[in-house]
């Protein structure tokens, strides 16, 4: 028998000291409702949360066209003031909708009412649905069952219901169910939970949790002790001194725990800070804390970029393809991008790229339509784009490198000093020379389609549009002496042909005849 025990006592005497052990593990399965209150006892986990929904809230998005050719403008309008008007707005659903998705599997649930409740009907309105309430099914067709406060389950076919949520599970048993960031870094948050709670009893006005060993006091002084010491606690008095008396030992405190200098907790919560943001897709920068790293600009631009392809840019995936399951096939949800530092880098891409295709288009080993449709691919021209009609440049043609006995006739480049005529050339950009001036008359005395063909000005182009140019004056004086024939047809076109190539030579022939 104890010494706590009365004589004759038959119930158990509860030991003094009793420690209670909590498991260190995942839970497998908690209601949508336990999880919403894991992530409100966590402060950290709670900004996290909501840097993510305010960033989100506060971007500019718009509906557009997914046709480079029509906008749809009505359909635009339509469901840009839906979005802005229907169950309380962008703001309030968007903060509705990632508060589920990020804090239970079930994720956001919203039901979609359209036009006839048809699948391809157009949408009349939609309202948000607690997800704790509701629970997936295994049925493609039915994909999510609300089961909570009401009397019979009710069934969403997948035409009602649109749903975001965060990381698949690949169990079978667990098929359409997610696992929101309080499941998946648990242990983090009971990792920081335990440290806040030990750092906030630190602070309270009561004793730590130890021993106290009165020395060689006996049980019956030490009772009576303990009784006037809870005693003399009691009270609002603010002079309240123990006293120990009848003891030759000294008495001591022995601590069950360690002391927070030991325990190097500020160093030991922003770690399990850093897991717990990180479980988020964000860092400490990214909620006002600045971290080791990230104390500089330098760290905080990389910061703010992996956190743009982490945290904020998967939410704002998600978001846009829970929007665009709302839309029309032809519409797509799109948020305008304002971040500066990616504007800049864009550009800089954008003019690395240009300067990189021209000269690729310039030595010939890529055509300018097949450059557009590569920055398109590479997202760096995000409108539709047209080239530019090119004009075809004029194909000159020098008689001297055909061998014929015209152009041999009509000039011998040979100079003077040698017995030959020279060459008589033009210099371009000089004043109007007699060439100039011969090839205007014979152009308005024939006044034919001679003159869309053929330019005979010593390189200078005289026609707007010309398809060939012959730079041999000679032919001048030639063309000249067929001025008053009534029809030169067939001389014009023996005397232009040797001094052009083939396909040149039909093309003028056709011009000339009206073919």
């Amino acid at each position: 028998m104890s010494q706590y025990e009365e004589p004759g006592q038959r119930a158990v005497t509860v030991p003094f000291l009793m420690r209670n052990i909590p498991s260190w593990s995942v839970p497998p399965v908690l209601p949508g409702d336990s999880w919403r209150n894991v992530v409100r006892n966590q402060p950290v986990a709670m900004i996290c949360k909501q840097t993510i929904i305010d960033t989100l809230v506060a971007s500019p998005w718009q509906i557009a066209s997914r046709s480079p050719v029509n906008d749809y403008e009505h359909e635009v309008d339509y469901y840009t003031h839906l979005i802005e008007e229907q169950d309380g707005g962008y703001d309030v659903h968007t903060e509705l909708v990632l508060s589920d998705t990020l804090d239970i599997p079930m994720g956001g649930v919203t039901e979609i009412g359209r036009e006839n409740d048809e699948p391809d009907g157009k949408v009349l309105w939609y309202q948000r649905i607690d997800g704790a309430t509701c629970m997936p099914s295994y049925n493609l067709e039915l994909p999510v069952i609300q089961w909570q406060y009401t009397t019979q389950p009710i069934l969403f076919p997948k035409h009602a219901i649109n749903r975001m949520y965060y990381s698949p599970r690949p169990e079978i048993t667990r098929k359409g169910w997610g696992m929101a960031p309080p499941e998946r870094i648990y242990l983090g948050f009971e990792l920081l939970y335990r440290g806040d709670r030990y750092y906030a009893n630190l602070l309270l006005d009561t004793p730590e949790a130890g021993l106290l060993d009165l020395g060689d006091m006996s049980y019956d002084a030490a009772s009576k002790w303990l009784e006037s010491w809870r005693t003399l606690l009691f009270g609002t008095d603010s002079l309240k001194v123990p006293v120990l008396y009848e003891h030759v030992a000294p008495a001591k405190f022995i601590p069950f725990g360690r002391s927070p200098v030991e325990l190097a907790y500020p160093q030991a919560t922003l770690r399990y800070m850093q897991i717990l943001s990180a479980g988020y897709g964000l860092t400490l920068a990214d909620i006002g804390i600045v971290e080791g790293e990230t104390g500089t600009l330098a760290g905080a631009i990389r910061s703010e970029r992996r956190t743009s392809r982490t945290g904020i840019g998967v939410a704002r995936r998600k978001s846009v393809a829970y929007w665009g399951r709302m839309l029309p096939s032809y519409l797509k949800f799109e948020y305008i991008e304002r971040d500066d530092e990616a504007l800049v880098a864009k550009g800089r891409a954008r003019l690395a790229n240009s300067m990189a295709f021209r000269n690729m288009v310039d030595g010939k080993f890529l055509e300018p339509a097949d450059a557009l449709q590569q920055m398109i691919a590479d997202g760096m021209i995000t409108v539709s784009a047209v080239l530019p009609k090119q004009e075809p440049e004029p194909v000159i043609v020098d008689v001297q490198q055909f061998n014929h006995p015209v152009a041999n006739q009509l000039q011998k480049p040979v100079p003077a000093s040698n017995g030959g005529a020279g060459e008589i050339k033009t210099p371009p950009g000089a004043a109007k020379s007699w060439v100039v001036e011969r090839a205007e008359t014979i152009a308005s005395e024939f006044n034919k389609e001679l003159v869309q063909a053929v330019v005979i000005a010593g390189g200078v182009p005289i026609l707007d549009d010309p398809v060939v140019e012959i730079t041999n004056p000679a032919l001048l004086i030639q063309l000249e002496s067929l001025v008053g024939i009534e029809d030169p047809t067939e001389e014009i076109t023996n005397l232009i042909v040797p001094f052009a190539v083939p396909v040149v030579g039909q093309s003028i022939t056709k011009l000339w005849k009206g073919e």
